[in-house]
């Protein structure tokens, strides 16, 4: 195997999610949060895949 590596796909995408309230019961109230975190994912030549993820930053309060 080579110590020598290239990048042969990148891939970048967000995913949101809910925070507070009752999320964990699965209701969502005006107390929740929503928040969006982005991630880069590579895929080198020697097929080592490679995801970093940003922290969550506030996008919105309650929109109900």
């Amino acid at each position: 195997m080579s110590m020598n590596s290239s990048y042969e796909v990148l891939s970048a995408f967000s995913g949101p999610f809910i925070t507070g309230g009752a999320v964990d019961d699965g209701m969502i109230t005006k107390e929740n949060m929503f928040y969006e975190r982005a991630y880069l994912v590579s895929l080198t030549s020697n097929g080592i895949l490679i995801c970093q993820g940003e922290e969550e930053v506030e996008v919105a309060e309650s929109i109900i």
